[in-house]
């Protein structure tokens, strides 16, 4: 599903769409630096359960960004990993 192109907050996407996945665009950082700062804000492009959903549906206007992200909202959970004991 599609979205208008407004700039919202990180809290407020999670707000808006939780448990989904989210196309983002237009990302700001702290401190400006995306591989160190925490993600403050971007313009939310499409929002969908499904992550390929997401991803097909906004593909026409992801061709048209130098640079996208492809997040889930919701909490995310480790893989579980079993444990033999002797």
């Amino acid at each position: 599903m599609s979205v208008e192109a407004v700039r919202l907050s990180w809290d407020e996407i999670r707000t808006r769409y939780p448990n989904e996945w989210v196309v983002l665009v237009e990302m700001e950082y702290e401190g400006g630096d995306e591989d160190d700062g925490e993600l403050l804000s971007a313009v939310c492009l499409g929002h969908s359960k499904n992550p390929r959903d997401v991803l097909n549906q906004t593909r026409p206007l992801r061709e048209r960004c130098n640079c996208f992200t492809h997040v889930y909202t919701g909490p995310v959970r480790a893989p579980q990993l079993a444990f033999f004991l002797p």
